[in-house]
Parts: structure tokens; C-alpha cells; sequence
């Protein structure tokens, strides 16, 4: 959950946008929700940004009313383009419209760019049998308006058989590729493994996972997690290993010309810190020298969460929406960089952070040599500034914006050696 903006001064000010704070303040969202329909909402909490300076701000809320729980999608747009850009908003139009802060609503299932969300609310004659089961009942677990959504799928019994993930545009057809094509580049034998594809409807835009039965690696019990985080370095090691799929864009996240777009942004939004974060910026596009190295298959979004510890104490890689191609330690130092991250905003400590890193490079080393160890410098480097920094603005995350001067105070100690 998004905690909503209290202080004024995390974010300057945006002119182009001058209803953002208004938008994700929720005592004011609640007031102005409520003399916009005729329910007695009960309470209004954000569950997701999407902010683009100057350009766009996407809020998700959540809406309660006694028992009764819905979501609500918000899209805002600049200063003076609102009459122009709601008299194209078709299919759907939105639920309403508040003109005072150039903001549509759309309840779900209604959404801006998804058409298909309905099904998991009325389950069409043609998905009512999903490989072995009858789909009965659906159970949402995450929604990106405009993007993704991702359900549960019950039987008649209550068992999740599996997730069902619902796009926007037509990247579904690429998706299917990457889940049916990898799952197939499973060792026999081996401790992990990669999700089955159950089903594939181009149609309705929904791709089926199979539901995997365990526990996240994020949430394993202490004594599991060093035998678990050794996995899932073997397992993306192997992935590495992995010829890429011919079709697989490039990763470019933390690549300098993201960089120079992150320094833009934190110009306009956190001017306090774009001299440091310009420096950093500065030694990151001076240093870079690892186009010309390998280009392997990368998961492009690796993290405790998206992997399963099964029952039977093999590990499932899940969530490969963002394969990609590029240098290997470009997943590793995403992932490195999500733990400083983390440590730096008091969520682990310095202690859990270590022993996740000894044990991911040590199941790693079992299947493919390391990269070198600058390499990892840099992308950890460039991760905690174009992903981590970057991300504690477009997502408005409120620990990540008051830490913000001492996540690039890690890059800089990272980039000079020390504490990786």
C-alpha cells in the first residue's frame, strides 16, 4: 500500500499537474469522492501510483463502505487539456469525471486500456474450462491500471488452480512465448524449476500460470532461507545460460541514457539532491563499458517474491513478464540493489542483506562464473539511482523519498568498493 503525501516538501511542486497532491491526499479524496456519488463511503486508501512528472499521474484506490470493498482508477491529466482529452475518453467512458481536478474515474472492472477485465467477474462460456478444472470463482491479487491484471482461479472446491493475467495492448501473444518456450528449458534434474502454461486465450487477452503450491522466498522461515536464496541464484544463473529467445527486447533500465532521463526527473521533482544525484549520474556514464560484453537471458524482475519454495523443497521462478536480453549483471544488480534498498530504509538489516547476497552468489557460482566485480559495482550503482531513486518518485514511496539523499549516498560508497 502507498501511504498518501503529507509533507509538502518531498516532491517540489508541478506546475503541469497542479492537482497531484490534492489527488493523493486521502482525507481529500474521501471528501470529494463522496460529493461525487451517492454512497456513503466509509474510507478511501491509495493502493498504487504511477506519476510521471508533468506528464501524467494514475492513482488506484481503494474504497470501503461497510463490508463492501471496490477500486477506483484515476487518471489526471495536464493543466488545460482536460476538456480535450475527456471528449475522447471512450470505451469505457468513465464512471465520472471532476473537471475541478482534471481527473476521469473508472471503477472496476472498467478500465482505460484493459477490455476484458468483466471476466473475472462473469466468467465466459468459453474459460468456464481451464485445462482439468472448472473455473468457478476468481479472487484479484494485483491490477496495474492501463497494464495488467493478475486473479486467482478457484474450482468448485476453493483451490487455486491457477493465475490468470490479464494485458493491455498486445504484448499477451510475446508473453505466452516467453512463459511456453522457457518453462520447456527446465534441467532434469535440478532444484528449480519454471511455471506451465495452462491455458492461452488470445481472444479475451489472459494468459493461465499454473498456481504453485509454497512459500514466497521473501517470506521463508530463517532456516530455509539460505538453502532457498542459493536456488534462486542457481536458477537464474541458469536462466543465463539460457540461449535468449530471438524475440526479446533489450534490457535498458539501467543503461546511461536512462540515467540522464532519472537525473531529468530528479531535477524537476527532488531539486535538493540533483547535485548529488548528478554526480553519481556523471560517474556511472563515464564508467560505463559493457555493451560489447555478453548478452544472455535475463528475468529482468528479480526478487524474493517472485520465487516459490515448493513443499518439496524445489524452487519455481515465477513472473517472467519482463524477460529480456542483455548483460548478466544487469538482474544482479537490480536485485542487489532492492536489498541496500531495503536496509537503507529500515525494512532488513545490514545482517539479512549480507546472507541473502552470500547465498544468491553462492548457488550463482555453482552453475555460471560470476561477472566481474566492477561489473556488479556498476549495475548495483545504477540500479539504486535509475530504479530505486527513480522508483521512490514515480510510485511516490514515502520511506524511499525521505532516505533519498543516503540511496545515493550508497551508490557513490558501491562505485568506490565498498560494502558489496
Amino acid at each position: 500500500m502507498t501511504t498518501a503525501i503529507t509533507n509538502a516538501n518531498l516532491l517540489a511542486n508541478d506546475s503541469v499537474l497542479p492537482h497531484r497532491d490534492e489527488l493523493l491526499d486521502t482525507s481529500f479524496m474521501l471528501e470529494n469522492l463522496r460529493s461525487m456519488s451517492d454512497r456513503n463511503l466509509d474510507s478511501c486508501e491509495i493502493v498504487r501510483v504511477k506519476y510521471r512528472p508533468s506528464t501524467s499521474l494514475r492513482v488506484l484506490y481503494r474504497l470501503k463502505t461497510g463490508s463492501v470493498s471496490t477500486l477506483l482508477a484515476a487518471r489526471s491529466f495536464i493543466k488545460g487539456s482536460s476538456a480535450r482529452v475527456f471528449n475522447k475518453l471512450r470505451n469505457p467512458n468513465p464512471v465520472f469525471y471532476d473537471e475541478k481536478i482534471s481527473t476521469a474515474f473508472w471503477e472496476f472492472p472498467l478500465d482505460r486500456k484493459i477490455k476484458n477485465l468483466n471476466i473475472l467477474l462473469r466468467i465466459p462460456q468459453e474459460l468456464k474450462n481451464i485445462g482439468n478444472h472448472r473455473w468457478k470463482e476468481s479472487n484479484l491479487v494485483g491490477y496495474a491500471p492501463e497494464k495488467c491484471a493478475v486473479a486467482k482461479c478457484m474450482n468448485s472446491e476453493g483451490k487455486t488452480f491457477a493465475f490468470a493475467k490479464i494485458f493491455a495492448g498486445r504484448e499477451i501473444r510475446q508473453t505466452f512465448l516467453i512463459y511456453d518456450r522457457t518453462y520447456y528449458r527446465t534441467p532434469e534434474p535440478s532444484r528449480f524449476r519454471f511455471p506451465k502454461v495452462v491455458h492461452y486465450s488470445d481472444y479475451f487477452q489472459t494468459l493461465f500460470i499454473e498456481a504453485i503450491e509454497g512459500t514466497r522466498l521473501a517470506d521463508v522461515e530463517a532456516q530455509k532461507r539460505k538453502r532457498g536464496f542459493c536456488i534462486f541464484g542457481e536458477a537464474i544463473a541458469h536462466l543465463h545460460n539460457a540461449r535468449p529467445l530471438e524475440f526479446l527486447s533489450e534490457f535498458a533500465r539501467l543503461k546511461p541514457k536512462k540515467i540522464l532521463k532519472t537525473l531529468e526527473i530528479i531535477s524537476r521533482t527532488r531539486p535538493e539532491n540533483f547535485v548529488q544525484a548528478k554526480s553519481l549520474g556523471n560517474r556511472l556514464t563515464k564508467t560505463f563499458a559493457f555493451d560489447n560484453k555478453e548478452k544472455v537471458s535475463l528475468h529482468g524482475d528479480i526478487h524474493g517474491k517472485n520465487a516459490i519454495l515448493r513443499n518439496d523443497g524445489r524452487l519455481t521462478l515465477i513472473d517472467l513478464d519482463q524477460m529480456s536480453v542483455g548483460n548478466a549483471s544487469a538482474d544482479i544488480g537490480s536485485f542487489f540493489g532492492a536489498l541496500f534498498y531495503k536496509e537503507c530504509i529500515g525494512e532488513i538489516s545490514i545482517e539479512f542483506r549480507k546472507e541473502l547476497i552470500e547465498s544468491f552468489l553462492y548457488g550463482y557460482e555453482k552453475i555460471r562464473k560470476l561477472p566481474t566485480r566492477k561489473s556488479l559495482e556498476w549495475h548495483t550503482a545504477s540500479a539504486l539511482l535509475t530504479e530505486r531513486s527513480a522508483r521512490a518518485i514515480n510510485r511516490f514511496r514515502i520511506n524511499g523519498l525521505e532516505k533519498f539523499s543516503q540511496i545515493l549516498t550508497i551508490g557513490e560508497d558501491i562505485l568506490d568498493g565498498g560494502q558489496l
